[in-house]
């Protein structure tokens, strides 16, 4: 994807085209490219966003609408130097950062504050209300966004373990005082989002047909996931991916039973996979049946986790093991996490069951 940094803006003309409008340097076709567009002045922080850009054909000028490059130049304009954005979320600073949380709508702002770090909860600031019609998508504003309050936090990230502990602490008392949930996940979602509870018919077919094999196990945790029963639906999710994979592994291992070219030791191998990781039998699966093509599924699941860099199939698969190890098994203290840290677990479950379902139809 082509990248034009702010700098380079000038030679790129801005304009509005209608459809079916020819280049009118030329008269050449109009074609549509991806670019990413970063506005940061100072060229610190991220304040940039993917755009349709027009290209001719013939000529290779290039056209951007206007409404994006001011938009996104006046949010960098007004937030404060090194900011970084995060869509439908909010933005951070090294001094300060605002966030779109759930709640009551709020004509007033709670402020509560220990050891220097201050949390400002409730109606959104002015600098806020100026710039939410570009940090919210433009097509997303009306979608509950404009209801929402906000969490005015100083210092801003990166913060140290004592200032995480303090952050919790605050976020419980303003809880406890205003009696508002004050969820925020990443991508923030308003909260009369409906989350999507539908699981793909070939995966229920297949665990239906599964039921003499498992006893009814996958059956049952797909019903605990249609229901929201307790644990919840990302232990259950990840439950049910284990449990589709040790029965893709235990096919294999009743195949080879019966398949005089395996060796005994490549059998007993094949056996011990059982007990091994998840990652490790996750890997074994995917690797084993070069057919099922599971990239576009381990992709999402690296990004909502949240990437550090471009993506990679064994460091997502070891991504995935990884999360399931910090989320459904007990929580590690020394790895307190903030609530605009973590990304979305709707999104993840969905990502996991398409992963599930592919994986599920190798048996």
């Amino acid at each position: 994807m082509k990248k034009i940094t702010r700098k380079e803006i000038g030679e790129v003309e801005l304009k509005a085209f209608r459809a079916s409008e020819d280049c009118p340097d030329c008269g050449g076709c109009i074609d549509s490219i991806r670019i990413n567009y970063d506005a940061n002045p100072a060229g610190k922080g991220s304040i940039s966003r993917e755009f349709e850009m027009e290209q001719c054909s013939e000529c290779g000028k290039e056209f951007l609408f206007p409404r994006f490059v001011r938009g996104l130049n006046r949010l960098a304009d007004t937030l404060p130097k090194q900011s970084d954005v995060k869509w439908n979320l909010g933005y951070f600073s090294p001094d300060l950062m605002e966030i779109l949380v759930t709640g009551r709508r709020h004509e007033s702002r709670l402020e509560v504050e220990r050891s220097g770090v201050k949390i400002t909860y409730g109606k959104p600031t002015d600098t806020f209300e100026k710039i939410r019609g570009e940090i919210v998508r433009y097509d997303e504003v009306d979608h509950g966004f404009k209801f929402q309050p906000t969490l005015e936090i100083s210092p801003g990230p990166e913060f140290s373990k004592s200032q995480r502990i303090i952050l919790n602490e605050l976020l419980a008392e303003i809880r406890q005082e205003t009696g508002d949930e004050i969820s925020c996940r990443f991508p923030f979602e308003p909260n009369f989002t409906e989350e999507n509870n539908q699981v793909p018919k070939s995966l229920v077919d297949e665990l239906i047909c599964w039921s003499d094999r498992d006893d009814g196990a996958g059956v049952a945790m797909l019903n605990d996931l249609l229901s929201r029963q307790p644990p919840g639906r990302l232990v259950t999710t990840f439950r049910l991916l284990e449990h589709v994979v040790d029965i893709v592994i235990r096919k294999r291992i009743s195949q080879a039973r019966m398949d005089a070219a395996i060796e005994m030791d490549e059998f007993l191998e094949l056996i011990e996979q059982i007990r091994k990781p998840l990652d490790q039998k996750l890997r074994k699966v995917i690797d084993e049946h070069v057919d099922c093509c599971v990239n576009g599924e381990l992709s999402d699941l690296w990004s909502e986790i949240g990437a550090d860099r471009g993506y990679n199939r064994n460091e997502a698969i070891q991504k995935v093991a990884n999360f399931r190890n910090k989320k459904v098994h007990k929580m590690n203290p020394s790895n307190l996490r903030l609530p605009w840290e973590e990304h979305s677990y709707q999104a993840i479950v969905e990502s996991l069951i398409s992963l599930i379902e592919k994986i599920a139809a190798l048996s």
